[in-house]
């Protein structure tokens, strides 16, 4: 990150590829950072200024703490927003935000981010941001579960490619592997605390909801993909043949 810059890391990733999972698993391991569900404003066109017009994210530092978000009073949210300097916005949110009390960072976790990715590194420049990876076939079965047609989530696929393509090289990008996180968590946060330059704890807390399982001894990800694929029908199955090479080389999926 930039020299006292109030945003530790940005992490993104399509949607259901472990964004929450590794932005929990920071949280909890340090007692330094905080975070509302999302943040979002660097998707606002010309400035934070503009952040009032990017829905949902914006009604999101609104709504209540108690239910994951920032819980912001609109006064504060418009004087956070009353800049055209994006650090100026995050170092306001430290300052007016109640869930930040006692906190040195924000970590903002937009998962929409992975179709921008250019424009946010040009926003914050010297700002680590993390992007998950998860294998094809898990992905897809997310995506499948929650209705998504096979067309509609390869035209997602193609955008979130295109992004980082253009930014792959860049030295702040790193890629999280939601297989590796899973498996090898504390090596993985090992790795990321050390880039953060955060201390880590004397033990990793790897316990953070069931909703955020598989981090346990006894997972196995060759059980994950049985079961989704046993929810795949011919169509599925031609459609992640076609689609799963170009993916691993891209996004260097370990073993290919």
């Amino acid at each position: 990150m930039t020299e006292n810059s109030p945003l530790l890391t940005l992490v993104t990733g399509m949607a259901h590829s472990g964004t929450t999972l590794l932005s929990q698993l920071i949280l909890a391991n340090s007692g330094r950072v905080n975070a509302g569900f999302e943040g979002g404003v660097l998707l606002s066109r010309e400035s934070p200024r503009k952040f009032y017009t990017v829905s949902p994210f914006y009604e999101w530092f609104l709504a209540k703490k108690e239910a994951g978000h920032w819980g912001m009073k609109a006064q504060e949210l418009a004087y956070a927003c009353d800049t055209d300097d994006w650090e100026t916005f995050y170092r306001r949110v430290m300052e007016k935000c109640a869930l930040m009390q006692g906190k040195e960072f924000i970590l903002d976790k937009t998962p929409r981010y992975i179709f921008h990715l250019e424009e946010v590194l040009g926003k914050m420049p010297g700002v680590p941001l993390f992007i998950t990876v998860k294998p094809l076939d898990l992905l897809y079965f997310s995506y499948k579960k929650r209705g998504v047609l096979p067309e509609a989530f390869r035209l997602r696929l193609l955008k979130a490619a295109g992004s980082y393509q253009a930014v792959k090289d860049h030295p702040m990008v790193r890629l999280i592997h939601h297989s590796r996180l899973c498996l090898q968590p504390s090596d993985t946060l090992s790795e990321i605390f050390e880039l953060l330059n955060l201390s880590p704890p004397a033990s990793w807390e790897l316990s953070i909801s069931r909703e955020l399982q598989p981090l346990h001894k006894a997972y196995r990800i060759e059980e994950d993909r049985k079961r989704a694929n046993s929810h795949f029908t011919d169509e599925d199955l031609a459609f992640l043949a076609e689609m799963t090479p170009a993916y691993n080389l891209l996004w260097d999926i370990p073993g290919t």
